[in-house]
């Protein structure tokens, strides 16, 4: 009997011992796709906030062109007011485009995403491309162009400048449409998922300041 009960007992450890390592096993391939899954909605749901900042921000920056109409300082109003809306993105933004729209619903000119990534200064009466050095370094000294200052490179809004924009109402004439075109990067925190781009545009019509 005493033989027989050791057996058992033997018998039921290496039982033990096999499911302990059937276990170690199982933890082992699951683990990593628990991990992973977490990691995936974590990174998704940082994706999502850092859209919706940009958009919102987008939204802001555009609705402070149109109140700014002509003002001199009108373009470094919009990139203050956009960062406002996303100052933990600051150092996130590409750039930022201020732009002549045709129409409500236009997009931003495919020759200023150009002028963009080619680091130049915009496109002649069509809009203002602002940098991620100058983003950061945001001074009004730098926006005020009038044909006075024509020979001035240290103006960054000399492009399209918003003294020359059209703000008056009268018969069809219209105010000028001006569109915000902000360009950011999201970084990967948990390298589950790749960085990615970020950009929105939104247009708004110049609010009229004056009738003709």
């Amino acid at each position: 009997m005493l033989t027989v009960e050791v057996l058992r007992r033997v018998q039921r450890l290496k039982r033990s011992k096999s499911q302990r390592g059937a276990s170690a096993v199982e933890a082992a391939f699951i683990a990593p796709l628990f991990f992973a899954f977490i990691f995936g909605i974590l990174e998704l749901s940082l994706y999502l906030l850092d859209v919706n900042a940009i958009r919102n921000a987008t939204r802001i920056g555009a609705h402070e062109g149109s109140n700014s109409a002509r003002d001199a300082l009108a373009d470094y109003n919009v990139i203050r007011s956009t960062l406002g809306a996303i100052s933990n993105m600051a150092n996130s933004i590409d750039g930022i485009i201020i732009f002549k729209a045709p129409a409500s619903n236009s997009t931003v000119p495919a020759a200023c995403i150009a002028a963009l990534d080619s680091h130049s200064a915009g496109v002649a009466n069509v809009c203002n491309v602002y940098l991620s050095y100058q983003v950061k370094t945001l001074d009004p000294l730098h926006f005020g162009f009038t044909p006075i200052s024509n020979a001035d490179p240290t103006l960054w809004d000399r492009m399209w400048p918003a003294t020359g924009r059209n703000d008056s109402l009268s018969g069809t004439d219209r105010p000028d449409l001006l569109g915000v075109y902000v360009r950011a990067h999201h970084k990967s925190l948990t390298g589950v998922l790749p960085a990615r781009v970020l950009n929105a545009s939104v247009v708004n019509e110049i609010e009229p300041q004056r009738a003709e």
